[in-house]
């Protein structure tokens, strides 16, 4: 078994995702939801905070929809970034942070 804790990180712009904390088990898959309200075009992306780790970036929507198994889609009509992974593996445990801002950091 493994737990993804999910938390919501903005730059003047609102993100909802996934409530908090999840338990998934391992081998099965995982689908966590992220939307946005801004009001210019903005930069998605998904973090992840693995124990005793900062914080890392995991899937940018304009660079890479793909890493370590898991893929998003980023969607400008619905305004989300929605992400996912097949089989969930113990690693795979930490803080998932969905962020938009208007500006590359």
């Amino acid at each position: 078994m493994l737990a993804l804790y999910f938390s919501g990180w903005n730059s003047a712009q609102s993100v909802d995702q996934t409530a908090a904390p999840q338990t998934v088990l391992q081998g099965h898959p995982v689908f966590l939801e992220c939307t946005y309200k801004v009001s210019v075009s903005p930069y998605v992306m998904w973090y992840v905070q693995y124990p005793g780790k900062a914080p890392a970036m995991l899937l940018h929507f304009s660079i890479q929809t793909k890493h370590k198994g898991f893929s998003a889609i980023h969607d400008k009509a619905k305004t989300s970034f929605h992400m996912n992974k097949d089989r969930a593996e113990l690693s795979d445990s930490g803080v998932y942070f969905c962020a938009v801002t208007d500006t590359v950091h």
